[in-house]
């Protein structure tokens, strides 16, 4: 009896889901016959808490103004969140409630892994 009731929260919960998914995905349309290409913007988040947005410097306080000038252009916009994997994450979250406050659709955090020791060194070096 409690698998029934489980698999009926389950299919509750997907259906929510498809729904919200759905209704962002129709909120971000464009219907004026411009192109929905989206745009891709980098956000470089450095190890020190410093960020670059498509490659120019920008204070954390003014990142909300440059994402709505961003925004403006009526282009859907991808913002790919970028940094080592030694980012703290107390830099990387600010940014992403931003881009949430100003209606980004889609916004990633997109971290490099770690490098293995002694992955600098070339092969023809050992």
């Amino acid at each position: 009896m409690s698998t029934r009731n489980e698999s009926k929260r389950l299919f509750s919960l997907d259906a929510r889901l498809m729904v919200a998914a759905l209704a962002l995905t129709m909120s971000t349309t464009v219907t004026s016959g411009e192109s929905a290409e989206p745009r891709h913007v980098r956000l470089v988040v450095t190890d020190t808490g410093q960020y670059i947005l498509s490659g120019k410097p920008v204070a954390l306080a003014n990142l909300r103004v440059q994402l709505r000038e961003l925004k403006s252009s009526g282009r859907p916009i991808d913002l790919h969140v970028t940094g080592s994997s030694k980012v703290e994450y107390k830099y990387v979250l600010p940014a992403m409630q931003i881009a949430q406050e100003e209606g980004l659709a889609k916004a990633a955090v997109v971290m490099s892994p770690p490098s293995a020791p002694g992955s600098s060194a070339s092969p023809s070096s050992k």
